[in-house]
């Protein structure tokens, strides 16, 4: 096993044994019998899960410089918080109506992003200034022959205007590579408003270092959409607009960058 998943479960045992740890001190409490009655009842109305949302995605790229120029994606996306930490997930699926040789065998991409926080977990206030928690942080990517894991500390924001920012200092460790190297990943959605129109621009900035045969990358994509829901009574559920893509040196190719615009459409549920 090695280090970051042994990491990882270490850190989930601690938030079982806390929440052990608590419960027994919740039954010693010296507490009259109503307030420990009131106590234990506001637990019980802590929920496990605080909120999640998923939604499915239609992009079609073209442009595109190494394989076909045009490429359609489907898009699986989930994101929830829960009483010690946070989730993110996708799955992409690409080329539905023609497999593309050219970009080898694996058709699918995806990523799960755990995140555990240290106030949930431990009841530390660690807001401080634009910083609203900190986060034991990871990072697992996917496809067919490709693996890799990142952990590390991660930021959630309290900016304002924004719905949610977040910031995260990783350790990347590809399965393929015998080295180790860093990575930084900033992701963030902003509401607003122009005449009367709900928009929304937010997305992704993955930079990653160098690591044995790969050169360093950057992977960015970014959407500006609009909540067309509100014209016909579905407000904050359908989406339509534009996603642009910036890759540099694109699977580990030096100087193969990739510049991909791609209309989409979202349903969120």
């Amino acid at each position: 096993m090695s280090f970051r998943s042994l990491l990882s479960l270490l850190l989930v045992l601690v938030s079982l044994v806390n929440s052990g740890r608590l419960e027994v001190e919740a039954q010693e409490s010296p507490l009259p019998v109503e307030a420990t009655d009131s106590a234990g009842k506001q637990n019980e109305r802590e929920p496990l899960i605080e909120w999640a949302t998923s939604n499915i995605q239609y992009l079609y790229g073209f442009n595109w410089d190494l394989g076909k120029g045009t490429r359609d994606t489907v898009t699986f996306e989930h994101a929830d918080a829960w009483r010690y930490g946070d989730n993110y997930f996708f799955l992409d699926v690409y080329n539905l109506a023609e497999h593309d040789r050219l970009l080898g065998d694996a058709t699918y991409y995806g990523e799960w992003h755990p995140r555990f926080s240290l106030s949930k977990i431990f009841g530390w206030n660690l807001s401080h200034g634009p910083v609203k928690d900190v986060l034991l942080s990871h990072e697992f990517t996917f496809a067919e022959g490709f693996l890799t894991y990142s952990s590390g500390i991660g930021f959630s924001l309290d900016l304002p205007h924004f719905d949610f920012a977040n910031t995260n200092f990783l350790a990347k460790d590809n399965v393929d590579q015998d080295a180790v190297t860093w990575q930084i990943i900033v992701d963030w959605s902003l509401p607003f408003t122009v005449s009367g129109l709900k928009l929304s621009y937010g997305g992704y900035i993955d930079i990653a270092g160098p690591e044995g045969d790969l050169p360093w990358s950057i992977f960015s994509d970014v959407q500006l959409l609009l909540d067309i829901g509100t014209f016909f009574g579905y407000e904050n559920h359908v989406f339509l607009g534009v996603e642009l893509r910036y890759i540099h040196n694109l699977f580990g190719i030096d100087g193969q960058d990739e510049i991909v615009p791609q209309p989409m459409v979202k349903v969120a549920f």
